[in-house]
């Protein structure tokens, strides 16, 4: 062989070595990226689960926090309705323990007593009763009267 179809064989060679490096770099390289590329997918993913993760847990807690608030407020309410019709009781109690105001609730109770006889006797055309009822709507008349009349006097 002559000197110069060695060099060529051997610059050959060398091309075919170089080529080969330079493909294989490439493929080392795009093996790279696509390993770099889908971790970072991986890593959004991951990122994005915790992210709706936590949106789920504050929203929870906004929720309980919600419910919490509205439960103290709806036992403050019925706490401050309770003492003042505790308040109101006290004053119709002492109001109550006066004669007067024993003439009062005769009345009131009298006054009842003929509107729900009247409701009765207004929604239905048959009432049973102990058969006394007559003499007992005639003593809740006349105590109503009797009551009234005495308030009217006391003013």
């Amino acid at each position: 062989m002559s000197p110069q179809r060695i060099r060529e064989d051997s610059d050959k060679q060398m091309t075919a070595e170089r080529e080969k490096r330079s493909v294989i770099l490439t493929a080392e390289g795009v093996i790279t990226a696509a390993i770099t590329e889908a971790e970072g997918h991986k890593q959004a993913r991951v990122l994005d689960a915790e992210a709706a993760k936590a949106e789920q847990v504050l929203a929870a807690e906004a929720s309980k926090e919600s419910q919490v608030l509205m439960a103290t407020g709806k036992a403050e309410a019925i706490r401050l309705v309770a003492e003042a019709d505790a308040s109101a009781l006290e004053v119709v109690g002492s109001a109550a323990n006066t004669d007067q105001g024993k003439a009062a609730v005769t009345l009131t109770l009298a006054q009842d007593a003929i509107s729900a006889h009247q409701a009765i006797a207004s929604e239905s055309t048959v009432v049973l009763t102990d058969g006394k009822t007559g003499d007992n709507i005639a003593n809740t008349v006349a105590q109503a009267i009797a009551v009234s009349s005495s308030l009217k006097l006391t003013n």
